[in-house]
């Protein structure tokens, strides 16, 4: 943003002083909170190796925006992240299916009422990094055969093989419900399969280590996407776009000029 109130701009000049605005806000709140308002539900923010929609040719890309009941499935090597809903960052890792079953949110006059996110994990690792806020206003489940793992400000990991699923919570604490409507409370660093007694998570654990590694991809992830998305709307201020982003995220420069280019590539 300028700073400079009051000047006669063409309509040209003000887009773009709206639109730093608009990244500079954006920016400002994923710092404090971690919750960007404007994502879309749906939004992939990374893509890594080869990440496929059920019954499609087509490479899931980054930018694309998944629907309900997509359902999402993983290569060997591959791993993908989701923006759900505000402050919800889904990652399915390698070799995984996961559908997205509900996303949804609430904002009225510029600040988040309710949000809502439901993945239904077939087979596989999933993470689920949320952002703390409203507890009573925040419902976010992974659901499998076996059970289903509730959350409102946490980061855990599910992995469900061979029909057992294991929650894993990093973060906060989690509510793994059982096929028959049995809850148990799982605190940070603790684990346990749906309505069993947590126990203490192992040392280098996979779910540990998938979870701090989606928690560390996200911060880039979400700014290269704000980035992204304000270059689209005013491509002439696509460079200055990524130089505040990649100054606000120095670690995802790389990630963050890629995105802008992508979605503006005429400024690139």
């Amino acid at each position: 943003a300028s700073g400079v109130t009051g000047l006669k701009l063409s309509k040209e000049e003000q887009a773009k002083v709206d639109a730093l605005e608009s990244l500079d806000r954006r920016l400002e709140r994923l710092a404090i909170d971690g919750i960007d308002l404007e994502m879309k539900q749906g939004q992939v923010l990374l893509v890594e190796g080869d990440c496929r929609l059920d019954g499609k040719k087509e490479k899931i890309t980054v930018g694309q925006v998944l629907a309900l009941s997509d359902k999402i499935t993983t290569g060997k090597e591959s791993r993908i992240l989701v923006g759900m809903a505000p402050g919800v960052v889904l990652s399915v890792e390698p070799g995984s299916v996961a559908t997205l079953e509900k996303m949804s949110a609430e904002i009225k006059n510029g600040e988040l009422q309710s949000r809502e996110a439901v993945v239904n994990s077939e087979s596989g690792l999933v993470v689920m990094n949320i952002a703390p806020w409203n507890k009573e206003k925040t419902d976010v489940r992974v659901k499998t055969k076996e059970g289903e793992s509730v959350a409102q400000g946490t980061v855990f990991a599910v992995n469900f093989v061979g029909g057992k699923m294991m929650t894993t919570v990093t973060r906060g604490t989690v509510g793994s419900r059982d096929s028959s409507g049995k809850m148990v409370s799982i605190p940070a660093g603790q684990q346990a399969a749906p309505g069993a007694t947590p126990v203490a998570t192992p040392a280098n654990s996979p779910a540990v280590l998938a979870a701090g590694k989606a928690v560390e991809s996200t911060v880039g992830a979400m700014v290269a996407n704000v980035a992204a998305s304000v270059a689209a709307a005013i491509p002439t201020a696509a460079a200055e776009v990524a130089a505040i982003a990649a100054k606000a995220s120095p670690a995802a420069a790389e990630q963050i000029a890629a995105a802008v280019a992508a979605k503006a590539p005429e400024a690139a």
